[in-house]
């Protein structure tokens, strides 16, 4: 495992944590709370606060360059770790020099460190060491830009990205003709920014240009992402021409359904028509597309509005939820074996629970209920704690989680566990290594990225279920970087803002167990 960085690492020691943290706490005061006597006095010249926000922005600028220049450096000194327990394992052997190959390849997770300590995804964070070493080792009049505050970091962060394809020396040329001259930079915007760069790029080397264009071509895919209000964005990254052939294919369908007398925007229009032809469905809300749900019983019933828990995409509103799972009644021939009788599966369980569902539409006043009618529905139960802020415990003889088990850990954990991931669960990892005697078990399991599952096998990291649970229950896990930085994760809450119920019942009872109940005597 390699040491923590030293005084002769690159960096000023008289500048460590204390010292930021008091700057830190300075910024904190230049602005008077609003609302207090300093504040209303402060607030009063208008002037002079503008004349902060300029120089704020200007501190922010100057951070944002030392923050690369410091991960540089941290970059600098891995790669010399690297190549000092290398060069340690060569005199013992061939097979010696091998394993520390193999155990430092990719350098310990750079960037998954870097990401960690700026409190950013794995992506972002390498995103971040990419950045900082383009800024550092060839845009060295950006990163000036940026130290002065001529620049702001997303302004550096176009000419990094405008200028990525081109060599070293080009690179060189585009950094001095857009920021060599500090004046002119400074009144450009990020468009302007942009269109400088590029180009200037294309004047360097325009067939690179025209080949990038063929490359690109290949980089077609489909992405999703959530939005708020229970939508979600699909976005296609097409060739141009195909781009253009698809907007207006929807466009002149649109504009036809609206001539023939459709009531629907021309925008819903061109949505509907995009799930029909993708889904081949006559109808976009008959799609029969598994949506899962986590739901508390006493949300179902309506007895209280805490949020749902969309698996996949967060916090939904309660009554959003129940018309999800409640609004269409089921068909015989679209029940499936072990829900197919849901008063009695419901009947039968004694603790409290929350209820999972799949379904094919969303219960909105413009849907087409014929169609939601043909969408399959069925229910599944996900056994939870009175208070609905985690499930219970499951495990599994096998080495791989398999089934219920699988997606007990998806609903539990909700997106990969490591601090500040919030990609999406791609691998079920056992926390402590399977083979060193790991249980398949929910205790010791975990969802992660394929990123964060790969980054967790290199030499030097580690994950320990940190336990018993703490008093809110949450599953909690501690990772340690390679040069001894601990983070920890918690499971979030299995509902969305759950806190603990009053007991008016039996411990045994729930929600649902009492509607029946009063049901049955009345």
């Amino acid at each position: 495992m390699m040491s923590p960085p030293s005084e002769g690492s690159g960096c000023r020691a008289d500048w460590g944590a204390a010292r930021l943290g008091d700057l830190v706490a300075e910024l904190g005061g230049v602005v008077p709370e609003p609302g207090t006597a300093a504040g209303s006095a402060a607030s009063a010249d208008g002037r002079d606060l503008l004349v902060l926000l300029t120089g704020l922005e200007q501190v922010k600028a100057a951070a944002a360059a030392a923050q690369a220049r410091a991960t540089s450096a941290f970059e600098d000194w891995q790669e010399q770790a690297t190549t000092q327990a290398r060069a340690a394992a060569k005199g013992q052997g061939f097979e010696a020099w091998q394993a520390a190959r193999d155990s430092f390849r990719g350098s310990n997770g750079t960037a998954e460190q870097v990401g960690l300590a700026r409190r950013l995804s794995p992506w972002q964070g390498s995103q971040a060491v990419s950045r900082s070493r383009a800024l550092v080792r060839e845009l060295p009049c950006t990163l000036a830009a940026l130290a002065s505050g001529v620049l702001s970091e997303s302004r550096a962060a176009i000419v990094v990205r405008e200028t990525s394809h081109l060599s070293v020396d080009h690179r060189a040329v585009v950094d001095r003709q857009v920021c060599g001259d500090l004046d002119a930079v400074a009144k450009l915007g990020d468009r302007g920014l942009e269109r400088a760069v590029r180009a200037a790029a294309y004047r360097c080397d325009p067939q690179g240009a025209v080949d990038r264009a063929r490359v690109a071509q290949g980089e077609r895919r489909v992405g999703i992402r959530p939005l708020p209000d229970t939508m979600c964005r699909v976005s296609a990254l097409l060739p141009l021409a195909q781009g253009v052939a698809t907007y207006a294919a929807l466009s002149r369908d649109a504009d036809t359904a609206r001539a023939g007398g459709d009531a629907r925007s021309r925008g819903q229009v061109m949505a509907d028509t995009l799930v029909e032809r993708v889904t081949g469905q006559v109808s976009a809300a008959a799609v029969p597309v598994e949506v899962q749900v986590v739901i508390s019983d006493a949300a179902l019933l309506g007895v209280s509005d805490d949020p749902a828990e969309l698996v996949g995409y967060g916090a939904v509103p309660a009554g959003w939820a129940r018309d999800l799972v409640c609004g269409p009644e089921p068909s015989d021939s679209t029940n499936t074996p072990d829900t197919d009788n849901t008063a009695d599966s419901w009947r039968s369980t004694g603790r409290e629970g929350t209820t999972e569902s799949s379904y094919g539409g969303a219960g909105t006043a413009d849907i087409d209920r014929a169609g939601v009618a043909q969408a399959r529905v069925w229910l599944r139960r996900l056994y939870a704690t009175p208070d609905g802020t985690t499930l219970v415990a499951m495990e599994s003889t096998r080495r791989l989680f398999d089934a219920g088990l699988r997606r007990f850990l998806i609903a539990r954990d909700g997106t990969c566990r490591t601090p500040w991931c919030d990609a999406p669960i791609r691998h079920l990892d056992h926390v402590r290594e399977h083979t060193d005697g790991g249980a398949t078990a929910e205790r010791n399991g975990q969802g992660l990225c394929e990123r964060c599952n790969y980054t967790k096998q290199l030499d030097g990291w580690r994950a320990d279920v940190l336990g018993p649970p703490g008093s809110n229950g949450r599953h909690r896990v501690r990772w340690q970087t390679p040069i001894g930085f601990t983070y920890d994760s918690a499971a979030p809450p299995l509902l969305p803002g759950a806190r603990p119920r009053a007991q008016t019942h039996p411990a045994w009872t729930s929600p649902i167990e009492i509607h029946f109940a009063h049901g049955l005597a009345a």
